[in-house]
């Protein structure tokens, strides 16, 4: 997408910056298995979409927390740190544009992601569990049933720190920006 934002700003240096790993960004600590009580976590706009998705995982009696734009962050956190697969669903089925911010505080944040695949590629891409929207309910319920998903997470959390690190990824960016004001 940056190409277009290039043809409308053309004497403007437009750079991308890219969501890397960033030392301390970690909020809480999962708590260990045995004690995670909610099945499956989403937050953001509770769309008729989404809520969709949410009342067939609760139609098969599984337990759904999701938490609305508003909702404080420590308690956001708590019910993160007690989930076992956390959502990355669409607003709507014609949602092309994945939420890169999302799937960053995901991998951050070490949860097991069951991530709606999008028509969009981004970057992050290589670090989240995509499902197919067509049978994502069937597909999460497979994700739920993963036993080893928080050393998965971890895994995936110590691969972005390795290949991502924003101490690696932001120094050309402010190089480049820097070099457009002289």
């Amino acid at each position: 997408m940056i190409e277009g934002y290039r043809a409308l700003l053309p004497d403007k240096p437009v750079l991308f910056l890219p969501h890397g790993h960033v030392e301390g960004f970690r909020r809480f600590e999962h708590l260990p298995d045995h004690a995670k009580d909610i099945d499956f976590y989403g937050s953001g706009s509770l769309t008729d979409y989404r809520q969709g998705i949410v009342a067939a995982l609760e139609k098969r009696g599984h337990r759904v927390r999701f938490d609305q734009p508003g909702y404080a962050d420590y308690l956001r956190f708590e019910n993160l740190s007690r989930s076992k697969v956390c959502l990355n669903l669409r607003l709507s089925p014609n949602n092309a544009i994945p939420s890169v911010s999302r799937m960053h505080f995901n991998i951050e944040h070490a949860n097991y992601v069951a991530h709606e695949k999008y028509e969009l590629n981004c970057p992050l891409d290589p670090y989240v569990l995509h499902l197919p929207a067509d049978d994502f309910v069937d597909w999460a319920e497979a994700a739920l049933e993963q036993p080893d998903k928080r050393k998965l997470a971890e895994g995936i959390l110590d691969r972005f720190r390795n290949e991502m690190p924003m101490s690696r990824l932001l120094p050309p960016i402010l190089d480049a920006s820097l070099s457009h004001l002289s």
